[in-house]
């Protein structure tokens, strides 16, 4: 019975180590630059690329676009204004609402490392910024 035991604890721990590493990797862990008016920004989580997508998190590309955000746990909701216009999302939902009209997401924003994260491009094109991503270093340009 105990060798059983040990084979069961063995896979167990072998599991949990393949599992450690695969989660991140499709998570997206290369080092992802985002530069807004040609300063970079800097984040307490990172960028990841999740889904073919650059997602920052929500807080950080609103507020460095001058954007008051505000988030609601209950609902899941997130409320970005500029004094101006008015962002509504969702978590986990494709549809988003500027202004009040209906704008369909190819991505949703979505929780990664325990954070709210959003799809940069839509977001930065949603702020009128014109968004460019260069592959060959992994950065988003926001101009």
């Amino acid at each position: 019975m105990k060798i059983k035991n040990k084979y069961l604890l063995t896979f167990c721990m072998l599991a949990l180590l393949i599992t450690t590493f695969i989660v991140p990797a499709q998570a997206g862990y290369d080092y992802i630059d985002i530069v807004i008016r040609g300063d970079y920004l800097f984040t307490d989580v990172p960028p990841v690329m999740y889904e073919n997508r650059v997602f920052v998190p929500m807080r950080a590309i609103f507020e460095a676009s001058g954007v008051s955000v505000q988030w609601n746990p209950h609902l899941g909701e997130i409320t970005a204004t500029d004094g101006q216009n008015v962002l509504i999302m969702y978590m986990g939902a494709y549809d988003a609402y500027i202004n009040g009209e209906i704008i369909y997401l190819d991505v949703p924003p979505v929780v990664i490392y325990g954070r709210t994260m959003v799809p940069i491009r839509f977001i930065g094109e949603t702020l009128g910024y014109h968004v460019q991503w260069d592959d060959y270093t992994q950065t988003v340009y926001l101009d």
